[in-house]
């Protein structure tokens, strides 16, 4: 016997016993994941209690093992790991996938298949990060199918990690002579401070990030551990044992009702579940194989009912958002009642029933030999399963994309004989150049409803608009989340027309770039922020990202003073109603101070809507009445006198955006807006002749005709 293992003696291992409390504590924690997501819209906090289970159940395993003399074997265990987590998991993302391409929107789809992938891979968490999701909204109508895999996605990191640092206590233990328990307290203590320091200030920091952040979820799993090192040293009376474990399931059955949903977790306030789920496990460890009290919480969790259901809560966890979600998809009903979430509760349990009996328990049992080559063979077949549908999928989407943008390329495309604005009497003095023939969208508003808009294709309808190369000079600092891009002519003498503002005036920016185009005279600057509409006062100080993007702004203008600059001049609202700004007319005064050649003109914003008018007619088609609505109200006319007296022209596309005044997901055979705000880059590209109609008297050199009459 090594000395290592004679060292671990005086310490006792963790039991590998079969606890009863912990399968019905694992029981309650996914039940109430279920119940809050479907009714209630708030943390339960079982989340955080199944995730320190499996980390206890883990080291309890490998530790138990490693005293006994056997070292770890991270890569064997990682593999029969995977090879039993994998397979169900991977019938659960393709049956999502499928009921998702049939019943989901299709401009939904390629985010569904990159969601799916993502869960396939275990790094849905990270993609959730990266699209800056939001757990705590409770939006079931825009949540993603495969949302609650970030949960999946962090265990099974840490089922690569943990093993990992097993083997390192394991090889500290046997060097030093030291007790393995010990090594591997100090190993997981440390994960714990560090990772809980990090979860507490990230949450304060950036809270939906640090919600799906893996290291900010770690201290979890190294509290688990820690329990599994140290519980079963305890002696603890049976009075003390029903106190803890009573005070335990209180405290994880009531954390998510008392807790109000803005509650910082994952930091100090997952303290409540986790600690919770403690005082049961310990509890239970203290037992020492005596049954459990008559009227203590162990007895109520150990009952056969929730044992039983025990064995199908993986996946019970895996089929109940996708199912909730699709249910709301197809009902249209975003606040589930009784009724309709008792529905939904009863077929995922019909599902998790049929998976785990068809799926997971024949797969875990042809994996149950150690035999690292089969339990590979059983991972590459569930990945094979998802990725190759998924894959044939987007091909066949790209082909589409493809296909929709060079049938809008098309519609650009002729040009006509008419004569170049060279030859007409204008201020414009560059080179000639043919209009083009464009009779759809802004140039043919009053064409009937068409029933397959371009672009067909929701990945290219959905495309915000952006040409050239980023700025150098007056441009972001490097970590905003704003834009700015220059698309140069290669002509020294071509005017700049520069477009500022927020993701609206950005996708306005085509008519700049379709001039350009056409012309070859043009350079155009778009700089802007999400929701960056105006800020700017006197004596602003840059506070935040959309301060420093007006400030920027009107530096550029001052020291480049280019020859046109294009803002928003309101905001609108999903109401009808539109935001105005005191101090507009006052910037533009200043601008034209600082810069006294540069034309300025002010656009209205386009409106805005509670859903989206794509979407709405993906599902019901582009000519149905439910996917129209009624156009803004008109802005003050006193507002529009202030802009025109600070020396700016004021346009209005509303007309074109909403023909008489009815706003259509398609206007001219073009799709008008990609969700509910933002007009498409195609249509944007057909309002570029009705610019020009406006600006031209104001703005003498841009060219009159663009677009042939």
């Amino acid at each position: 016997m090594s000395p290592a293992v004679r060292a671990q003696r005086p310490i006792p291992a963790p039991s590998t016993s079969y606890l009863p409390e912990v399968q019905g504590l694992r029981t309650v924690a996914v039940v109430l994941v279920a119940i809050f997501h479907i009714w209630i819209g708030r943390v339960s906090g079982g989340v955080d209690v199944f995730l320190l289970i499996s980390a206890y159940l883990l080291t309890r395993s490998l530790t138990a093992s490693a005293t006994a003399g056997n070292a770890p074997k991270p890569l064997q265990f990682i593999l029969r790991k995977f090879a039993r987590l994998l397979p169900l998991a991977a019938a659960t993302i393709l049956l999502t996938l499928v009921a998702g391409w049939l019943i989901m929107p299709a401009s939904q789809h390629a985010t569904l298949t990159g969601d799916a992938l993502a869960s396939l891979g275990y790094f849905e968490n990270i993609r959730l990060q990266q699209l800056q999701a939001d757990y705590y909204a409770h939006d079931l109508g825009g949540a993603s199918l495969f949302q609650h895999f970030w949960s999946l996605s962090i265990q099974g990191q840490v089922f690569i990690i943990w093993p990992l640092l097993h083997l390192l206590g394991y090889a500290i233990a046997h060097r030093s002579g030291r007790r393995l328990p010990r090594v591997l307290g100090l190993i997981f203590g440390i994960v714990f401070i560090a990772s809980f320091a990090w979860s507490v200030l990230h949450t304060i920091d950036n809270q939906p990030h640090a919600y799906f952040d893996t290291f900010a979820r770690m201290w979890e799993f190294a509290l688990g551990s820690l329990v599994a090192l140290v519980a079963n040293r305890l002696q603890l009376s049976a009075g003390m044992r029903n106190l803890m474990s009573w005070l335990g399931l209180l405290g994880v059955v009531l954390c998510g009702i008392v807790l109000p949903v803005e509650s910082s977790f994952p930091g100090f306030a997952a303290l409540w579940p986790t600690l919770s789920a403690v005082l049961i496990i310990v509890a239970a460890e203290a037992r020492n194989d005596e049954p459990p009290a008559r009227f203590s919480a162990e007895r109520l969790l150990a009952t056969g009912p929730l044992r039983w259901l025990g064995q199908y809560t993986y996946a019970l966890y895996l089929v109940h958002w996708p199912l909730l979600l699709l249910a709301v998809q197809l009902t249209k009903n975003t606040e589930p009642n009784f009724m309709f979430g008792t529905g939904v509760l009863a077929v995922a349990f019909g599902f998790s029933f049929v998976l785990t009996e068809l799926i997971e328990k024949p797969v875990s049992r042809v994996g149950k030999p150690r035999n690292p080559a089969r339990h590979l063979a059983v991972i590459a077949i569930a990945a094979i399963m998802v990725a190759a549908p998924a894959l044939i999928h987007t091909q066949q989407r790209l082909a589409n994309n493809a296909s929709s943008q060079a049938q809008l390329e098309n519609e650009f495309a002729t040009a006509t004989s008419t004569p170049t604005p060279a030859e007409t009497e204008d201020a414009y003095d560059g080179p000639d150049f043919a209009p083009l023939d464009v009779q759809v969208g802004a140039q043919n508003p009053d064409a009937p409803a068409n029933p397959s808009p371009v672009p067909d294709d929701p990945d290219a309808a959905q495309t915000y608009a952006g040409e050239g190369t980023d700025c150098t000079d007056h441009a972001p600092n490097p970590g905003d989340d704003a834009i700015c891009w220059e698309l140069a002519s290669g002509n020294t003498k071509a005017p700049t027309a520069f477009f500022v503002g927020n993701s609206h005036t950005q996708q306005l920016a085509p008519v700049g770039y379709q001039t350009a185009a056409i012309t070859g005279y043009l350079n155009v600057r778009v700089q802007a922020g999400p929701s960056c509409t105006f800020t700017w006062q006197p004596g602003l100080q840059a506070a935040d990202v959309c301060d420093r993007v007006w400030l920027d702004a009107s530096d550029y203008i001052a020291d480049k003073q280019p020859e046109l600059v294009v803002v928003l001049g309101t905001k609108s609202a999903p109401d009808g109603t539109e935001e105005t700004w005191e101090h507009f007319p006052t910037w533009l005064k200043q601008m034209r101070k600082t810069s006294p050649d540069t034309k300025f003109v002010v656009v209205r914003d386009n409106p805005r809507f509670e859903v989206s008018p794509y979407e709405c007619a993906l599902v019901n088609g582009f000519d149905s009445p439910d996917c129209q609505h009624p156009a803004n109200k008109p802005v003050s006319k006193t507002y529009i006198k202030q802009i025109e007296d600070a020396g700016a022209l004021w346009v209005d596309f509303t007309d074109y955006y909403c023909p008489d005044g009815t706003c259509r997901p398609e206007v001219g055979g073009v799709v008008t807006w990609f969700d509910a705000s933002h007009i498409t880059t195609a249509f944007s590209r057909t309002l570029t002749q009705r610019f020009a109609d406006e600006i031209h008297d104001h703005v003498p050199w841009w060219p009159d005709q663009v677009f042939a009459e």
